[in-house]
């Protein structure tokens, strides 16, 4: 073999050194730059997978959130039309008890102008009756043109009602 090595000008020292040589070279890369280039592949795989994880993680979190968003949505609308109707209520009611207490207090107006009518009338009357002789003495005197109309008289008249 030696002699077909030769013949093709391969010297098997050489050929044995440059063997060892390249598995030492092939040992220290190994070793060295692929060995931690696989683990540094391997790191970032595995935090490349825990990303996408998280992210379809996320993804389904932001779905849960947005139809949980438009559950409460839906509810804050409902309660809100229900506020409103009650408030809506309310205000009817209340605007029915201020109506009912105007008209209360007209009521109460209207029956107390009616009674001081009636004691101003009964005032009236009074005073009248009082100074109603007085006044037809002295109506009486203008036109008739006598002073000598006896006021006793007249007032007897007017008291035999």
């Amino acid at each position: 073999m030696r002699a077909l090595l030769e013949s093709f000008g391969v010297d098997y020292k050489i050929l044995i050194a440059q063997i060892i040589h390249f598995a030492l070279i092939f040992f220290l890369l190994y070793k060295f730059l692929i060995s931690p280039l696989k683990k540094v592949i391997e790191e970032r795989k595995k935090k490349i997978y825990e990303g996408l994880k998280k992210w379809q993680e996320s993804e389904k979190f932001i779905r849960r959130v947005k139809k949980l968003r438009r559950v409460i949505l839906k509810k804050i609308s409902e309660e809100k039309e229900k506020t409103l109707l009650e408030i809506e209520e309310i205000r009817r009611k209340r605007l029915e008890e201020v109506m009912q207490e105007i008209s209360d207090i007209r009521e109460k107006m209207i029956f107390n102008l009616e009674k001081q009518k009636e004691i101003m009338e009964k005032d009236l009357y009074l005073r009248l009756e009082e100074k109603a002789p007085k006044i037809l003495i002295e109506i009486s005197k203008k036109f008739l043109s006598r002073e000598d109309l006896n006021e006793k008289f007249i007032n007897n008249i007017l008291s035999q009602k």
